[in-house]
């Protein structure tokens, strides 16, 4: 590879439009930065770069990215983008290998709070002899958000001790292709707030993407984690509503517990609502 006479011969721009077909204002409101690694033939890596996006404005249709000096070949790029305390890669020498994952992924007594809001793209690229090369990297969603409101949980006869809102059976590791590299076995106890003078609090994680059919619960526990006041089947409650996050970049499902009769009946109210581009305050 080092033989070749490199020069700066490839110029990659990166796209992403969200849920539209050609708005690229998505690109200015979501990507901060951009990590590409570039693979040869045999899956060895052979190259990377980034490059920052912080206060750039975008009005074409891509997004001037990175430029490359390649010997000629048949490569495999890989872009990650917004990868911060949340994201982390290993072994990455060979794409094969490569993970995907947060950084305290598989650490003893660790919980996850959430992962990082990043996108994937890749393309396959041939580099001639003879010309430069121009291509485009188009992106997409890399995991979808859960947001969860409990409504007068501490009302009643409760205490003041917040539940534990926990997101249970995700799954936690890409591969460099995007895929699923682990089973779905990962458990998020997301940060909480408390909003409307304690009225409800709010608990909110960004987890790898999954499909409408899936394994994920949503629990709520007792402060002691000893007692389970509701345990809710995720695809279930989907595919009641009609509720899809297949092919949906933008994906957040937003949870509603009401457990405002509950010492009165043990019922909890469940409400959804379906995947949208932006929180919003829910109607409680």
């Amino acid at each position: 590879m080092d033989s070749c006479d490199r020069v700066s011969n490839v110029n990659l721009n990166f796209k992403y439009t969200g849920d539209t077909t050609d708005d690229m204002s998505w690109f200015n409101k979501v990507m901060d930065k951009v990590s590409l690694f570039v693979y040869d033939e045999y899956g060895f890596l052979v190259e990377k770069a980034s490059r920052s996006f912080e206060g750039e404005e975008i009005n074409t249709t891509v997004k001037d990215g990175i430029k490359l000096d390649l010997c000629p070949g048949n490569y495999r790029v890989v872009c990650w983008s917004n990868m911060y305390e949340n994201s982390s890669l290993t072994g990455i020498s060979n794409y094969n290998t490569a993970r995907f994952h947060h950084p305290k992924y598989g650490q003893n007594n660790i919980v996850l709070n959430t992962q990082d809001q990043t996108y994937y793209g890749s393309l396959l690229l041939q580099v001639p002899e003879d010309r430069n090369v121009s291509d485009t990297v188009i992106f997409k969603g890399a995991n979808i958000l859960i947001d969860v409101v409990v409504k007068e949980f501490v009302s009643g006869t409760r205490s003041d001790a917040l539940p534990i809102v926990k997101i249970m059976n995700a799954m936690p590791e890409y591969g460099m292709d995007m895929s699923n590299a682990q089973a779905f076995d990962e458990d998020y106890i997301p940060l909480e707030s408390v909003d409307n003078g304690g009225d409800y609090i709010r608990a909110t994680a960004r987890v790898f993407r999954f499909n409408d059919d899936n394994p994920i619960q949503i629990r709520i526990e007792g402060s002691d984690r000893v007692v389970t006041f509701v345990n809710v089947a995720l695809s279930k409650l989907m595919n009641e509503n009609f509720i899809t996050v297949e092919g949906v970049n933008e994906a957040t499902i937003h949870i509603n517990l009401d457990f405002t009769d509950y010492y009165n009946d043990l019922n909890v109210k469940i409400g959804i609502e379906g995947w949208k581009s932006n929180v919003v305050t829910p109607d409680l």
